[in-house]
């Protein structure tokens, strides 16, 4: 079995500038022959900022990438943008 999540991390805040680290989380599980078997992983996808000169989004190797790319992948940004 493999479950996979995208959410939003732990948000950080310096002075009006506001990063949310987008996270992918990665759960396996199997049946071995010694009993139960799992492992998983977290990784930084990207990164949200939310600055008074506007919002966007940037990937984990540095490029921009649509905003409603992590909107779509994590309902909780919408909130953000709003002021939330």
């Amino acid at each position: 079995m493999e479950k996979e999540e995208i959410s939003a991390g732990e948000r950080i805040t310096v002075g009006q500038v506001t990063l949310l680290p987008i996270l992918r989380t990665v759960a396996h599980c199997r049946k071995g022959s010694r009993g139960i078997i799992g492992s998983g992983s977290r990784e930084v996808l990207g990164v949200v900022v939310l600055s008074p000169a506007g919002h966007r989004a940037i990937s984990v190797s540095g490029e921009s990438v649509p905003l409603e790319n992590y909107i779509s992948q994590v309902p909780e940004i919408e909130e953000l943008l709003r002021g939330g």
